[in-house]
């Protein structure tokens, strides 16, 4: 109500030094309150079915299933910190395909979020007045080889005529290793994405090594081939993807520095052809090259 409209009856509040210190003590301790709430939101050591007792009491669920402790959960995941800033850039994506497990608000306002996409944890806070940010991202613990720093390259088609290798760690020496390796393994993926306002499902193709390196070789909406080696984020973009084929490659299968020369001599032939207007391809160009990278790993012609 407004006091105003009690006149003379108004009693205003106490200003005694005692009682304004007594209230910054209590604005203080709130804000502790606030701090820990988000430290414990981000910890691995949090719990949905008992989320602890900086949380209201009402978060906890009537029934509780005690198959699945908190020790067990510590045991198979861990915190990928350098997964954040790419959950980040897929949040309209994670929303859309992954399962909302945790959905609550706090009486300040603050939304805490937990997304389960596939294997990974996706946690978020919302303000009030502010739009929602990733917090922190937790995904197995066994990722010997997804990311690695030392030797990461990016390879694109329109950087060199040769295949454009640009290292950003590794050495010449390693540089040579690592295309000498044999394609074991091959998968081709179909996500979902926005170009031009438009969603459109583009694919793309995943090589994995017998030297334990993962490749990521796709057609991109300039016409020219990526090849990017142990990419950040990449299990969680194969969350987010479906899974179209995956294949065992025999031990006569195509050696990484073969599949990089044929990528680097199909766009050079798509170029010379004609086949595409310029700085531009089709939806089932970007499909064709994923299909036909798929072939030549495991050493068969396209269909």
């Amino acid at each position: 109500s407004d006091w105003r409209s009690e006149g003379d009856a108004f009693t205003p509040p106490p200003t005694a030094r005692a009682y304004m210190q007594r209230l910054r003590e209590l604005i203080a301790s709130e804000d502790l309150v606030r701090q820990r709430r988000v430290q414990d939101f981000c910890s691995l050591n949090f719990d949905v079915e008992d989320p602890g007792e900086s949380f209201p009491f009402s978060w906890r669920p009537a029934c509780r299933n005690m198959a699945f402790k908190p020790q067990q959960r510590a045991m198979l995941l861990e915190a990928w910190p350098d997964c954040k800033a790419t959950a980040e850039a897929m949040l309209d994506r994670v929303r859309c395909s992954g399962s909302l497990v945790l959905n609550q608000r706090a009486e300040d306002g603050l939304e805490f979020r937990i997304y389960k996409v596939g294997s990974l944890e996706v946690r978020t806070l919302c303000p009030p007045s502010g739009r929602e940010a990733v917090a922190a991202v937790f995904g197995p613990r066994d990722r010997s080889h997804e990311w690695t720093a030392a030797g990461r390259l990016v390879v694109s088609s329109s950087s060199h005529p040769g295949g454009g290798v640009q290292a950003t760690a590794a050495g010449s020496r390693e540089r040579v290793q690592r295309l000498s390796e044999r394609v074991i393994r091959v998968s081709e993926f179909v996500e979902w994405a926005t170009h031009s306002g438009k969603p459109q499902r583009l694919s793309y193709v995943m090589l994995e090594t017998d030297g334990g390196l993962k490749i990521i070789t796709e057609m991109l909406a300039d016409g020219t081939a990526s090849w990017v080696e142990e990419p950040v984020g990449l299990q969680l973009r194969n969350s987010l993807a479906r899974l179209v084929r995956i294949a065992d490659c025999p031990s006569s299968g195509a050696i990484v520095g073969e599949i990089l020369t044929w990528k680097a001599e199909m766009v050079a032939r798509a170029r010379a052809g004609g086949t595409r207007s310029a700085g531009s391809a089709s939806t089932s160009e970007r499909k064709r090259y994923a299909q036909e990278a798929f072939c030549r790993a495991c050493s068969k012609h396209a269909t």
